[in-house]
């Protein structure tokens, strides 16, 4: 089963994240797509990156089962497995709670992440994975 994680590739907190999984999933399962790429057009995916809501979308392949906000993280954790499986735990919280956490995060992405922070997407193991380029 082949996933597509979508990212504000234009902010670094986002490429970062993107890195890590790429780099926790030697199966090559999750791939990467800019919210700005063709594949982001699709009906039911149109998110803009800077509306502070929706940096992270997650696309199961071949149902197109859709995950966003915190929920996209959950299935992230799940998919991943490992380490990573902590983030199942979030479940646990209200699905209001956490997406209102998600976009707290998400409206200040910009400055949680280091301003000289090299972009993720520019990696060798994340660049093997992108679909479509970043927008």
């Amino acid at each position: 089963m082949r996933w597509i994680l979508f990212i504000d590739s234009d902010c670094a907190l986002c490429a970062g994240w993107a890195r890590r999984v790429c780099r926790a999933d030697p199966q090559e399962r999750i791939f990467i797509a800019s919210l700005n790429s063709e594949p982001a057009r699709q009906p039911g995916l149109s998110c803009e990156p800077d509306n502070g809501d929706a940096t992270v979308v997650l696309l199961r392949e071949p149902d197109d089962a859709r995950f966003f906000r915190s929920d996209a993280l959950i299935e992230l954790g799940r998919v991943l497995g490992g380490a990573w499986r902590w983030l199942v735990l979030l479940r646990a919280i209200p699905r209001p709670l956490r997406d209102a956490a998600y976009r707290l995060v998400a409206r200040h992405r910009r400055r949680l992440s280091r301003a000289n922070a090299a972009c993720a997407i520019d990696d060798p193991v994340v660049r093997s994975r992108l679909i479509d380029g970043p927008g």
